[in-house]
Order: C-alpha cells, then structure tokens, then sequence
C-alpha cells in the first residue's frame, strides 16, 4: 500500500515535471514567434514607407499614389490584423505563464506531500517493532486465560465432584 502511495507520488511530480518542460517549451517557441511577427511588422511598415517614397519620386504620381492608398490600406489592414495576432499571443504568453507558476505551484504540493508520506513511512517503520513485541505479548496474555479458563474448569468439575460426593451439599 504504501509502495503503490509512493509510486503514485512519483507518477504525479513526473506529470507535473512534464507539464512543466512543456509550457517552457511552448512559451520559448511563443517568444520566438512574437519577436518576429515584430520584426515582420517594422518590415512592413518600412516597406510602406520606402513605396511612398518611390511613388513621389515617380514622374505618374497620381497613378500611383491610388496604388499606393490600395497598398496602404491593405497594409492598415495587415498592421490591424498583425496587432491583433500580438495582443493574442501576449494573451497566451501570459496564459502560459500562469500555467508554469500553477505548474510550478503543484510541484512545490506534490514535494511537500511526498515529504508528509516519507514521514508518515518512517513512524510506521518505528512503530512496527512495538507492534511486534505488542502482538507477543497479547498471545501470551492470551495462552494465559486459556491455561486460566482450563483450570477454572477442573476446579468446577472437581467441586462438582466433590458435591456429589457430600450428600445435601449444594
């Protein structure tokens, strides 16, 4: 029983120890994609900029300044929707964050209730000696009112038989 409590204790700072390395993992993997949705998004934007300034260089300036009004909208478009995906993955960054310190947290439990079992192994193995000399003693005490209980019983039959020896003795 208690092997099966112990590997259980095991199992479960193993799981959490997993859980653990996975959220790091997954969290560096997050970083790494947010820095470079940043760098896309200075890209971007510098891209934009460099286009304006070519299109102003351009001898067909009103031509391509409607170019120029479609690209940035649809770069407005891009940067909206670009802000948006890094509002999202700050949300699952911090998400992940507070799952490692729950993670963190559990570990720290599970330590903490693996020490209470060590603990509670050790009195036990303590009290077993007690036990042992307790149970030894009980069986003598018990082979005493067994030697008592057979010796109470001759003495009954032998007043018994001395009753019926003594008339009018009850």
């Amino acid at each position: 029983m208690v092997w099966v409590k112990k590997g259980l204790a095991i199992l479960g700072i193993l799981l959490l120890s997993g859980l653990l390395v996975n959220s790091m993992v997954m969290t560096y993997y997050l970083k790494k994609i947010d820095s470079g949705l940043n760098e896309n998004l200075k890209s971007t934007q510098e891209l934009a900029h460099y286009q304006e300034s070519m299109l102003a260089k351009n001898g067909e300036l009103q031509n391509m300044l409607s170019t120029v009004g479609t690209i940035d909208a649809g770069m407005d478009q891009a940067v909206a929707r670009t802000s948006r995906l890094l509002f999202l993955l700050a949300q699952v960054v911090d998400l992940n964050a507070q799952t490692l310190q729950l993670n963190q947290d559990m570990e720290s439990v599970s330590r903490q209730s693996g020490s209470a079992i060590a603990e509670v192994n050790r009195l036990v193995r303590e009290l077993n000696p007690q036990t042992t000399w307790m149970k030894a003693y009980m069986e003598q005490i018990q082979q005493a009112a067994e030697s008592d209980a057979e010796n109470l019983d001759a003495i009954r039959r032998s007043t018994e038989k001395m009753n019926r020896k003594l008339p009018g003795v009850l």
